[in-house]
């Protein structure tokens, strides 16, 4: 179908000058004599008189004049209706094409419509009590999820989940996108309605294990919110993926078996793998 609109054009046009050049010479034919009627420089002969081959022959050429003069116009004719052919082609195709930008641009303006009419959730992270070294590798922390309705609609069945604390190399947006994949699912029996404009604290105390005092320590929590929007009820998120650091960047975090790092001194650095859909 994308060929055909690239290309009418082009075949339109040669179907016009193969019919123009069939009408022009049609109208450049001499003129030839009819049955019955004598060609320039011919003499009359009484009938009875003329040579029957020559009037044989006369007449022939007269017929196939005639037989000429009817192919071209027919031709023509054939030519005049490939056309017309073409030109209602081309008119259902440009239709049809217009018709379907008018129904991507109805799309677009619709989705436009609801992005801008939808609840959108806004997470903000803070340490809600001091990062514990546990002994045997552990780490604990308590954290305050903050959740807030900043769109023009309800969100629905708003529920929260935190992975555990990841310690060592990792692919902070690889881990928070195959975090948030796991938990998009509809939620509706730890879930809540969140207004526009409203907010609410979800308090959570991620672990680790693994840590050794051989590296300093770099924590990383992931988490997200899963929702439902307004009128169709379709799934959307927003994942977080953050570092856990001193606030003091001269201060490595070290794990130090029973020592309990104060709130005040902790920081959430926000790393990649954040997204709101």
């Amino acid at each position: 179908m994308a060929w055909i609109r690239k290309n009418l054009g082009k075949t339109l046009a040669a179907f016009v000058l193969v019919w123009l050049a069939g009408c022009a010479t049609w109208v450049s034919l001499p003129t030839k004599p009819q049955l019955g009627q004598l060609a320039e420089g011919e003499q009359s002969v009484p009938i009875g008189f003329e040579d029957p081959a020559v009037q044989a022959n006369r007449i022939a050429s007269q017929a196939n004049a005639i037989a000429y003069r009817q192919g071209i116009a027919a031709s023509i004719g054939a030519v005049t209706g490939i056309l017309t052919l073409l030109s209602a082609v081309a008119a259902a195709i440009y239709a049809r094409a217009a018709a379907g930008e008018s129904r991507r641009s109805a799309d677009i303006a619709q989705q436009a419509l609801v992005a801008g009419e939808r609840a959108w959730i806004s997470v903000h992270v803070t340490p809600e009590g001091p990062l514990k070294l546990l002994p045997h590798g552990g780490l604990s922390l308590e954290i305050g999820v903050h959740i807030k309705n900043i769109g023009k609609t309800p969100a629905l069945n708003v529920y929260t989940d935190v992975d555990e604390i990841h310690l060592g190399l990792v692919n902070p947006p690889e881990r928070a996108g195959a975090f948030a994949k796991s938990k998009r699912v509809v939620n509706t029996t730890a879930s809540r309605l969140l207004l526009p404009d409203q907010q609410y604290v979800r308090l959570w105390i991620p672990g680790a294990e693994g840590a050794t005092n051989e590296f300093p320590l770099f924590p990383v929590l992931v988490g997200c919110v899963t929702y439902q929007i307004l009128p169709d009820g379709t799934l959307h998120q927003t994942a977080f993926a953050m570092m856990i650091t001193r606030k003091d960047e001269s201060e490595l975090l070290s794990y130090e078996p029973g020592i309990e790092i104060p709130q005040e001194q902790l920081e959430f650095l926000h790393v990649a793998g954040a997204f709101a859909d």
